[in-house]
C-alpha cells in the first residue's frame, strides 16, 4: 500500500475544487501550443542572426575590414546570394556574403556557411530524425531501419 503524505491531499482535494471548464482547458492547450511555436520561431530567428554575424566576421577575417584598402589583399567581397541552412531541425533560406580571390578566378568558400549548410551540422544524426519513424521502427533503440530485412530464426515479431 503507498504512503500519501498530508500535502498530497490537501492538493488533490484542492485540484478538485478548481477544476477549470473543457472550454478553458482548451484555450489554455491552444496557448501552450502557440508558446512552444514562439519560442522556435524565437529560437530560430536568433540562430539566424548569430549565423548572419559569424558569417560577416568571417567575411572580415578573410577580406579584411569593409571600406579600407589593403593592396595586400587575396580575396574581395563579391555580394551576397542566397542559399540554405540548417537550424531548428529545419532548413531555412538565409542570404550568405560571396567571397572572390583577389584575381577573379575562384570563389572562396566560407567555413561558417559551409558547416551550417551541411544537413546536420552537429554530426549528432538530426538530419535523418524521424527517418526510422517513416520506416516504421523506433528511434529509441535502433540506428538504421529494420525494414525488408530477413529476421533471425526463432525471433518472434513484436505483438501489434
Amino acid at each position: 500500500m503507498k504512503t500519501v503524505s498530508r500535502d498530497q491531499v490537501a492538493m488533490s482535494e484542492m485540484a478538485g475544487e478548481l477544476a477549470l471548464p473543457s472550454r478553458v482547458q482548451e484555450v489554455l492547450g491552444e496557448l501552450v501550443n502557440s508558446a512552444k511555436e514562439g519560442l522556435l520561431a524565437l529560437s530560430v530567428g536568433v540562430g539566424l542572426g548569430v549565423v548572419a554575424e559569424l558569417m560577416e566576421e568571417e567575411v572580415d577575417e578573410v577580406v579584411g575590414p569593409k571600406g579600407k584598402h589593403n593592396l595586400g589583399r587575396t580575396a574581395v567581397r563579391h555580394g551576397h546570394e542566397s542559399g540554405e541552412v540548417t537550424l531548428g531541425g529545419r532548413r531555412v533560406q538565409v542570404e550568405r556574403p560571396r567571397v572572390r580571390s583577389a584575381d577573379a578566378e575562384s570563389e572562396v568558400p566560407l567555413r561558417t556557411y559551409q558547416h551550417f549548410a551541411d544537413r546536420d551540422p552537429f554530426g549528432c544524426g538530426a538530419a535523418q530524425l524521424g527517418q526510422s519513424g517513416r520506416d516504421g521502427v523506433s528511434d529509441q533503440h535502433h540506428d538504421r531501419s529494420t525494414r525488408g530485412q530477413q529476421r533471425e530464426p526463432g525471433l518472434k515479431p513484436f505483438p501489434r
